[in-house]
């Protein structure tokens, strides 16, 4: 399952589970955080998007039960909050892709060592956020 790791930030530090099986109160407070619908998500997740993030980590937050304002979420600093994938708490090598001389910025799924690790993909190795968006989404191409 991946992880919210919020650090630097008083009363909030530590790691919180996301389950991506989102409701619509998650919808909501995505599309009023971070501008965004559902069918916008797998763009907005793949650039990593930090509005994105921070509305991931205030729901991964109020499903914790965790108080907060999210004024402290969006007054922290760039790379206190990050989304850890299932992939890094399996693996504790060298990253699958990446550059090793990448740094890693709020939103990029790192682990915690600060290696860049592999992007997160569906357990289907699609790419495609299916448990996010509700539904696959294949690249689209043009047939002459």
């Amino acid at each position: 399952m991946p992880k919210i790791q919020i650090s630097n930030v008083p009363g909030l530090d530590g790691e919180y589970d996301l389950s991506t099986d989102f409701i619509n109160r998650d919808f909501r407070t995505i599309k009023q955080m971070a501008g965004l619908r559902p069918t916008e998500l797998e763009e907005a997740f793949q650039k990593r998007d930090t509005d994105l993030v921070v509305a991931l980590a205030a729901i991964a937050l109020r499903r914790a039960g965790k108080l907060f304002a999210e004024d402290q979420l969006w007054d922290s600093q760039l790379g206190s909050i990050r989304l850890i994938g299932d992939e890094e708490e399996e693996e504790a090598g060298p990253p699958l892709s990446g550059s090793a001389d990448a740094t890693p910025t709020s939103g990029e799924i790192s682990s915690a060592t600060g290696a860049v690790s592999p992007e997160m993909s569906s357990a289907n190795g699609s790419g495609a956020l299916h448990s996010v968006t509700g539904s696959t989404s294949a690249p689209q191409t043009s047939e002459s």
